[in-house]
């Protein structure tokens, strides 16, 4: 589905949150679900799947609507730049965060700092969700 049609006319609210709250929830199983016994097919692959489409699949293209709802036709290149520039860096600062908080471990730590870097992406993507009930209900149509 269009994203910014979606958005419109269900209203940014609802819909940001409701992307937002899908992807804590693959987030969450994946901190709480997987043990230290490899079980791909079981306790990955279902989730990252149904993550990628509902949650950050249908996140970006939001993200883009919201980020270009009130641009005019001359600032609209620059506006998606700046939104675009903004992903990136904060896609590699989230990078950072996950190679810094994985550091140098040992085979032995190696479940514990994964279940730490699920944990802060737990709570980055409520904040997102919180985020996202700041955004403006639906309009009224005219």
């Amino acid at each position: 589905m269009d994203e910014g049609r979606c958005g419109r006319d269900i209203g940014w609210r609802s819909t940001a949150f409701d992307r937002e709250l899908r992807s804590c929830r693959f987030l969450l199983w994946l901190r709480l679900v997987p043990g230290t016994d490899p079980a791909y097919w079981q306790e990955y692959f279902l989730p990252i799947i149904l993550g990628g489409i509902g949650g950050w699949g249908m996140g970006l293209p939001m993200i883009n609507a919201i980020g270009a709802r009130d641009l005019d036709n001359e600032t609209y290149s620059l506006g998606m730049g700046v939104l675009s520039t903004a992903r990136q860096v904060g896609a590699l600062t989230g990078l950072a965060v996950v190679f810094g908080l994985l550091g140098n471990v040992t085979d032995a730590e190696l479940v514990n700092r994964f279940n730490q870097v699920w944990t802060v992406l737990i709570v980055l993507s409520a904040l997102g969700v919180a985020v996202a009930l700041t955004l403006p209900r639906r309009s009224a149509v005219a």
